[in-house]
């Protein structure tokens, strides 16, 4: 199968890349001319104020922040060395080495670009969308608890799925918005009173790259136990497709780890943005996992509702013929009766997870 996100993600990072060459060469005109400027008053305030006027000129101090401000000049006259040495190699040891994490490192990388990353985590999450799509496939009217199976073991690697895109746009951006004002933080440094500026962009990128290595990692170790799970099941050879009878892989104790896996893994990638703000300093949250997860269950509830809209009419022409109190108490009578399923079905899922887990 060819990959789903690569053409759109391909698309938003050339224009991302292109967005941010085009500000920087936009910007850092501006900044040279400002901090040329300063630098003159610099040089004017130590050589006549304190070299003739006062007779203090401290001459290893004046070399060391010329050094600096000649350094500082040159990285201003055009994007090549921000964009080669910071920029571009960022971006490669961010997929990098998550596609290390993500497949088997002994397989190596044969793209190291953002699309490579992608390719490399689809096929891996494809795994289990063709176990889920078996199941469906071979689910008819009469089969409906294979069908719910199939859907309910789709729904946590959906997210797992969304997340790690969430996070790999969330961090093309970052790189996105520290670049595009990245004369101004470069121009920065040259001061100790607004070298915080420039170590808090550069904490900003190590946050960006960090954040979708952990979440590598997190998909990494969720597909490594799914392998294990999924090792006996009956695929085909190239493992695209799942051939065996549904009805014995729903409700066993491969279909519950699995499904457990997938919601485990969810937390996993929740976590991922807290540890790279904890490492690179940077405050940041998992706003954006935090986005797909409020999303898909707005999308969840709309389905219901969708769902249950056909059943309206009927409950108000109930209301209608038998009287509002009546259908209130078989509605009160529903719910109880769902609230006990949903306590009975918790104890059956804490009795396989224990089970699962070896616990007596």
């Amino acid at each position: 199968m060819d990959c789903v996100t690569c053409g759109m993600f391909r698309q938003f990072d050339a224009v991302a890349n292109q967005y941010a060459m085009q500000a920087f060469e936009a910007l850092a005109p501006w900044v040279r001319n400002g901090f040329t400027a300063f630098v003159g008053v610099w040089l004017a305030f130590h050589l006549g104020w304190r070299g003739v006027l006062q007779g203090n000129l401290r001459l290893g101090e004046m070399m060391n922040a010329g050094a600096i401000f000649a350094a500082v000049a040159v990285i201003l006259q055009g994007s090549g060395f921000y964009w080669d040495w910071i920029y571009l190699p960022g971006r490669e040891a961010m997929s990098g080495l998550t596609q290390i994490v993500v497949s088997s490192p002994s397989a190596g990388i044969a793209d190291p670009s953002m699309t490579g990353l992608l390719s490399t985590v689809e096929r891996e999450v494809m795994r289990v969308f063709a176990v889920v799509q078996g199941i469906i496939s071979e689910s008819n009217f009469y089969e409906l608890v294979n069908l719910v199976g199939g859907v309910l073991l789709l729904l946590p690697y959906v997210f797992v799925w969304g997340i790690f895109l969430a996070f790999l746009l969330e961090g093309t951006f970052k790189f996105l918005g520290v670049s595009a004002l990245a004369p101004i933080f470069i121009a920065c440094a040259a001061f100790k009173a607004t070298r915080g500026f420039t170590m808090s962009a550069a904490r900003i990128l190590l946050s960006g790259i960090l954040t979708v290595v952990f979440a590598g990692v997190a998909m990494g170790f969720t597909i490594t136990i799914v392998k294990l799970y999924t090792a006996n099941l009956p695929m085909s050879p190239d493992g695209a497709a799942f051939v065996g009878d549904p009805s014995a892989f729903v409700l066993s104790r491969e279909y519950f780890s699995i499904l457990l896996i997938g919601f485990i893994s969810i937390l996993f990638h929740l976590k991922a943005a807290t540890l790279a703000s904890n490492i690179s300093g940077a405050t940041d949250g998992p706003g954006a996992a935090s986005a797909v997860v409020a999303a898909g269950m707005m999308g969840i509830g709309l389905l219901k509702s969708a769902a249950l809209a056909p059943a309206r009419p009927v409950l108000d022409n109930a209301k209608r013929r038998y009287g509002e109190a009546a259908v209130d108490g078989v509605s009160h009578a529903a719910s109880s009766a769902a609230s006990a399923a949903r306590r009975s079905a918790g104890n059956l899922i804490e009795r396989l997870t224990r089970r699962i887990g070896g616990t007596p």
